[in-house]
């Protein structure tokens, strides 16, 4: 079975097809409107984003990960400094990075929001 991710007028179901291999089946081009029931599909989780924040305001000395890596809980996201005390920002769980919102030397306030994982 494969899963896929169907999104129709705004809301996402979870789709399972089977996997027929190589096979070639002659299909309709429509079907009846009778051939769905919404007991067929089943909601999907939204994708969870989640923001992290600067625990306190200071300096971004350096970046360590970049768009699309995968990292896990604990990995070092990048490196503040606050009150000339170099602080590194682990991720607070498994995901991939999606946006960095900050650069090199950027000074930031506590609160901002420096990485989004998914």
């Amino acid at each position: 079975m494969k899963k896929f991710n169907i999104t129709v007028l705004g809301k996402t179901y979870e789709v399972l097809v089977e996997d027929m291999g190589d096979v070639i089946a002659d299909a309709p081009s429509t079907l009846p409107t009778s051939a769905y029931t919404t007991a067929d599909v089943i909601p999907a989780e939204p994708e969870k984003e989640r923001q992290i924040a600067s625990p306190v305001s200071g300096i971004i000395r350096e970046i360590l990960v970049e768009v699309g890596i995968k990292v896990e809980q604990g990995t070092p996201l990048c490196i503040l400094e606050a009150m000339e005390i170099q602080n590194t920002i682990p991720a607070p769980e498994d995901g991939i990075v999606s946006q960095i919102f900050v650069q090199e030397g950027s000074a930031v306030e506590a609160g901002t929001v420096l990485i989004t994982l998914h």
